[in-house]
């Protein structure tokens, strides 16, 4: 059995490949990654080509935009959470009431892309975003901060894009994504110890990897088209430290190192315009988040391992857009968003995951003949859910609720 600093040093350098709240897509995914895309909860991504931010998902889609395309915009994520619930520290029978409704952190999520058409049948492209990220801060009076406390985590995603016309049908793309990622989390004592507010572990740690990218376009006639796009694996080795205040190593600070897959994905979408001025859209979404089974950390004082028990996940969208005039386009969608945690036994105060869904709407701008601008915006409702959590400093018990409001804006640019 692992002493106290040996479960405290897994727990919190779990967190690292695992942290996720209401704010995000299914486990710790983003979805924010076009303003357009916003508008419409995300539906036909794999299959639009309204501007430049549809190579953040599907690179064959640079064929279907002018010959010079660009984007860039950024996505304002505020999240409202309520945890409540109860904890009982270790050695006591006490139930001690705990409450945060702010522990989530608003973010800002920028993305920007390009795209050049080289030929009819060839094109070229790069896509700057990101596609995991979260960022938790307990509250100093919630009583389960030795449990959880602050959780950063953020990935940049570097990806050059290739696409090419096979015929009138068929068109392929492909990217190849150079990945940054960095993150911090800690712990503290809670105010009801006589050690309150020291830092029972905080770890700091950042890795480059590489992963990859393919997409597919058929169109059937003028009016229909399906996309078909893959993100792959991204095999994690975040390298970092770990300091404490409390916990009795032989150094302030020992090395550690996190090893973790992230999840390919496969979206299928479909496109129909059905007269001048209506589209709808749709978007199927399967994330293999069944490969988070068990997560090993090793580190200079012993390895670790920790189970989790994630489940495969689907997201579906519906979207329409609306050609209102020639200088205003109106978006709406409705999605449904799957959570990889199926019960309170793996559902812990650092993943306070559950079922979420989607309202949203939005309008483009046609400002001239060149440029046009976005602004999208989402609610999001999240299922409440319960969870249960016990480690070597106690056990929560308590419920999670709350909403997501998402705003978006960008500019894009055709030549």
């Amino acid at each position: 059995m692992l002493n106290t600093p040996q479960r405290s040093s897994l727990i919190f350098l779990s967190s690292f490949a695992s942290t996720s709240s209401l704010c995000l897509s299914a486990g710790f995914q983003l979805q924010e990654r076009s303003t357009s895309g916003l508008g419409r909860a995300f539906a036909g991504e794999a299959s639009i080509a309204e501007d430049a931010s549809s190579i953040a998902t599907n690179a064959a889609s640079m064929l279907l935009l002018d010959k010079w395309s660009a984007s860039a915009g950024l996505s304002y994520i505020a999240p409202n959470i309520d945890i409540s619930g109860t904890f009982i520290p270790t050695g006591s029978s006490k139930e001690l009431h705990t409450s945060d409704n702010k522990a989530a952190q608003a973010a800002l999520i920028p993305y920007a892309y390009f795209s050049n058409k080289l030929s009819d049948d060839l094109a070229l492209g790069l896509a700057l975003h990101s596609r995991f990220g979260l960022s938790t801060d307990y509250s100093d009076d919630f009583l389960a901060t030795s449990q959880a406390n602050l959780s950063e985590i953020v990935t940049y995603y570097i990806s050059p894009k290739i696409a090419y016309r096979l015929n009138e049908q068929w068109s392929l793309g492909a990217g190849f994504d150079a990945i940054f990622a960095e993150g911090r989390l800690s712990t503290s004592m809670s105010s009801v110890s006589p050690a309150a507010g020291a830092s029972i572990v905080d770890v700091e740690g950042d890795c480059w990897t590489y992963g990859f990218n393919l997409g597919t376009l058929y169109q059937i006639n003028t009016s229909t088209r399906f996309g078909l796009a893959y993100y792959s694996k991204v095999d994690l080795a975040l390298d970092g430290h770990l300091t404490t205040d409390v916990l009795p190593i032989s150094t302030s600070q020992i090395e550690a190192l996190v090893e973790q897959e992230l999840p390919q994905s496969i979206e299928l979408s479909g496109h129909h315009q059905i007269n001048d001025q209506w589209t709808i859209l749709s978007s199927i979404t399967w994330t293999n988040w069944s490969v988070f089974e068990e997560l090993t950390i090793q580190s200079a004082a012993q390895d670790f391992a920790k189970r989790e028990n994630w489940k495969d996940t689907f997201r579906i969208a519906l979207g329409s857009t609306y050609s209102y005039d020639d200088k205003w386009t109106l978006r709406a969608g409705l999605a449904f968003d799957e959570s990889p945690i199926r019960s309170k036994e793996f559902r812990t105060l650092r993943i306070p995951d559950s079922d979420r869904y989607w309202l949203s709407a939005g309008a483009s701008y046609q400002i001239d003949s060149s440029y046009s601008a976005d602004f999208g915006y989402s609610f999001i409702l999240a299922d409440t859910v319960d969870i249960q959590e016990t480690d070597s400093t106690g056990t929560f018990r308590g419920e999670v609720s709350g909403n997501v409001h998402i705003i978006g804006l960008s500019i894009n640019g055709s030549f």
